[in-house]
């Protein structure tokens, strides 16, 4: 699912610059920080600040939240 997730985005936007921090490891969590430049094909350019927390278990990714920062 994350996968297919990751490939839908890449579809639909297009992808100028990507910086990406982390990742950041706690037990069974690890959080990855992404800073994007993007124009989305319905849409306008702009950037984006988020982070991604990850749950793994038995060696996968079982659950991915998202927080985006404002400005």
């Amino acid at each position: 699912a994350v996968q297919a997730k990751g490939e839908w985005w890449y579809a639909n936007h297009e992808v100028h610059g990507v910086k990406v921090e982390g990742p950041y490891v706690h037990a069974n969590q690890f959080v990855v920080r992404f800073t994007m430049d993007v124009t989305p094909k319905t849409g306008s350019r702009m950037t984006m600040d988020e982070v991604g927390v990850f749950t793994v278990a038995n060696g996968k990714i079982v659950d991915e939240s998202f927080f985006y920062g404002g400005q």
